[in-house]
């Protein structure tokens, strides 16, 4: 499924801690069905459903290991830089810290 410069950038891009989590998972995904595994055996080890493994695969096959990155337009936590700190929010809910 990967060629092979594709699967040392996927390994590369999941064994860095500097990308993006998300990224990494789909990235742990494509690696995994790689290697054999189904999409009902990657949602279980990654506890996510086998439509979404099956997404990610379809999303690689159309526009390569691009299509794995983040698309700011997807929503969900954005991170805002307040006074020096990083801060987690969801959308509505800019700059207040939750403890």
């Amino acid at each position: 499924m990967l060629r092979e410069a594709e699967y040392r950038e996927a390994v590369r891009r999941y064994k860095d801690m500097h990308v993006n989590g998300h990224e990494r998972r789909r990235c742990h995904a494509l690696l995994l069905v790689h290697r054999g595994y189904s999409y009902l055996e990657v949602g279980q080890i990654l506890l996510v459903e086998e439509e979404t493994i099956s997404r990610w695969v379809r999303q690689y096959q159309e526009r390569g290991l691009a299509g794995l990155t983040n698309d700011p337009q997807w929503g969900g936590a954005m991170y805002v830089r307040i006074s020096g700190t990083m801060n987690t929010t969801t959308d509505g809910d800019i700059g207040h810290n939750h403890v």
